[in-house]
Formats: C-alpha cells, sequence, structure tokens
C-alpha cells in the first residue's frame, strides 16, 4: 500500500489560515476605509485641531476689535486719531503736508548699458 503524503492533513489548516487571513483583512481595510474608520478618525482629528485654532485666533480679533471700539466710544483722542490718519481731516487752521516717498535709489545709481546695433 503507498502510504499517504504528509501534506495531505496540513491542507485543511492551511485553508482555516487562508480563511482567517481573509477575514481578518477585510475587517482590517474595513476599519481603514469606513465613514467611521481610522483614517477618517485622523483627517476629522486634524481638521478639529485647525478649526479650533482659527477659533481661538478669531477670539483675538475680537478682543482687539472690542478694544478699538471701547476706545473711539470713550477716548475723544482715539477719535481724533482715526479721523487723522485715516480720513486726512485737520483741525482748524492747521496746514496738513502729504510727503510722497521717491522713487528707490537703484534706478538713479545704475549705469546706461550701450545698444549694439
Amino acid at each position: 500500500m503507498p502510504s499517504q503524503p504528509e501534506t495531505a492533513p496540513q491542507s485543511p489548516r492551511l485553508k482555516a489560515i487562508a480563511i482567517a487571513a481573509f477575514i481578518v483583512g477585510g475587517i482590517v481595510y474595513g476599519a481603514l476605509r469606513d465613514e467611521d474608520g481610522v483614517l477618517h478618525v485622523f483627517k476629522e482629528r486634524t481638521r478639529l485641531q485647525e478649526l479650533t485654532r482659527s477659533v481661538e485666533d478669531l477670539r483675538s480679533r475680537n478682543q482687539e476689535l472690542r478694544a478699538k471700539i471701547k476706545a473711539l466710544r470713550e477716548d475723544p483722542r482715539a477719535v481724533e486719531k482715526l479721523a487723522r490718519e485715516d480720513l486726512g481731516l485737520s483741525k482748524a487752521g492747521e496746514i496738513v503736508f502729504i510727503l510722497e516717498s521717491e522713487p528707490p535709489a537703484a534706478n538713479l545709481t545704475e549705469t546706461p548699458q550701450k545698444h549694439v546695433q
């Protein structure tokens, strides 16, 4: 009688391992690619951090604007400063000088180049 090869009993074992690996692979893939999966959670956590920073920046800006509003309501010098700087207004009898900036010095120091024909 010929003896049976020893690989025959391992065949059901290999099938079970292959099926288990396929199932585990499917679970891992589903956990990573699903809407509620791990990748989605990481993306949303990053988005939450960005939004938190944005909210903090906006709160800080609101605080600055509230302080400016309060100064404009309560301090006449703040109103005067705003009128002078932003609107170009002056008191009666004052003369306003508007100075224009000069062109950059680099253009003045360049040497003319000869044109070859």
